[in-house]
């Protein structure tokens, strides 16, 4: 089944993908995180399985905004951009981009190898997921329609990005943005 007006939202992973999807949803839009766009997922020039959501928001996505743009130029777009040396702290963090990083994401390392190659010029974990965040960000900059920078909070940009600016609720929104707020530590 063919979605309307259809949007992915991108970034490099810990960008605030699972944050953008649930303000998408608890404003009423049905959005998933990476349920669509996966390291499985292939984009041709056939109908995409967006599973009955409007929308998705996912890292996995970026690799395929190349054939995304060929095959399905009605796809809005969008980058979540966020600080790489955040991203690189929540990465670490994790225990990713340590020296077992290729055999713990096989599918992620390939992309990586492919987007971001100098990633893992660093000797150190936290200088692999700076490097990464920077160049995973700056691919898909030059290949979406809209950057929303995750730190300005701007969350009507970010729906208008989406085509989704008529179902935009910022009471609801915010509600999501402060029960995410005040459960994390701050730096």
């Amino acid at each position: 089944m063919a979605v309307e007006n259809p949007f992915l939202i991108v970034g490099a992973g810990r960008s605030g993908t699972t944050y953008c999807q649930a303000v998408h949803a608890i404003c009423g839009i049905p959005t998933s995180h990476q349920k669509v766009f996966t390291w499985e997922t292939s984009i041709g020039a056939g109908e995409i399985d967006w599973r009955g959501f409007d929308g998705e928001a996912s890292f996995m996505g970026v690799p395929k905004l190349d054939l995304l743009r060929w095959h399905h130029p009605e796809v809005r777009t969008v980058l979540v951009r966020r600080s790489p040396v955040d991203i690189g702290r929540s990465w670490v963090e994790r225990g990713a981009f340590g020296d077992d990083m290729r055999a713990v994401y096989p599918d992620w390392s390939t992309a990586i190898d492919v987007i971001c190659p100098n990633a893992w010029t660093s000797r150190f974990d936290q200088g692999r997921a700076i490097k990464y965040a920077a160049a995973w960000q700056k691919y898909a900059e030059s290949r979406v329609a809209h950057v929303f920078d995750l730190e300005s909070m701007q969350l009507n940009q970010l729906f208008s990005a989406t085509g989704q600016l008529h179902n935009y609720d910022s009471c609801l929104a915010g509600s999501v943005s402060h029960n995410i707020n005040s459960g994390r530590p701050k730096p």
